[in-house]
């Protein structure tokens, strides 16, 4: 797993991003079928939970096969926001 400052040089000084599901390997080695995904993850992260893993396979099948030139990435550790209101 990649430390906070390691992720900050990829993201934001080499403008690369990183995936951390180290145990699959290659992503790309993958056959493109979200199946081929579950079944990867199923595999290697036997302690998630079930219904977790069509929920991680779309999103890296998405990731390798899926995404193209332009897209926008989402950043979940640069997010701010103000909350104003309870409800």
């Amino acid at each position: 797993m990649l430390a906070d400052w390691e992720r900050d040089t990829l993201y934001l000084k080499k403008n690369i991003i990183a995936l951390s599901w180290l145990k699959l390997g290659n992503l790309g080695d993958i056959k493109p079928d979200k199946g081929a995904f579950k079944a990867k993850l199923t595999e290697f992260y036997p302690e998630k939970k079930p219904g977790a893993i069509p929920v991680y396979a779309g999103q890296l099948y998405r990731y390798v096969y899926e995404m193209k030139e332009g897209d926008i990435v989402y950043i979940p550790q640069k997010l701010i926001g103000i909350f104003t209101s309870g409800g």
